[in-house]
Order: structure tokens, then C-alpha cells, then sequence
């Protein structure tokens, strides 16, 4: 697929309008995602992740230390 350029910013902003047409059908608000609110892209390096984030990652440490050397 040489040559195929893509406007990440044209495709984000063609998908949000399509996501936000149906979560208005629905009574529903956007919620915050990476690139708003408190929650900003790059933040998970400043120690600043969402609570299921905690439990996935408490979950991956345990399958770690569990089977030490396992690959998947």
C-alpha cells in the first residue's frame, strides 16, 4: 500500500462526529477520552491512570510473578 496517505486528524474528527451522533441518540455524553479532560495522552507517565487501569496492571504483575520466565 505505498502511497497511501491518511489525515489522522480528518479520520479522528470524521470518527468523533460519527461516535457523538450516536451517544446524542442515546441521551448520552461523550465521555473524556485521551485528549481531554484530566486524562491527556502522556499522562499514564506521570503516574496518573484510571482505576481499571490499576486492576489490569495488578493482574498482569501477578500472572508475571506467578510464572516466572513464561512467555505468551
Amino acid at each position: 500500500m505505498a502511497g497511501l496517505d491518511v489525515d489522522g486528524t480528518a479520520l479522528e474528527a470524521a470518527w468523533l462526529a460519527s461516535v457523538t451522533a450516536v451517544l446524542d441518540r442515546a441521551t448520552l455524553p461523550v465521555p473524556e477520552g485521551p485528549r481531554t479532560g484530566a486524562w491527556a495522552a502522556g499522562a499514564g507517565r506521570q503516574g496518573l491512570h484510571t482505576e481499571s487501569f490499576g486492576r489490569m496492571l495488578a493482574e498482569m504483575q501477578h500472572l508475571h510473578r506467578s510464572h516466572p520466565g513464561a512467555s505468551w
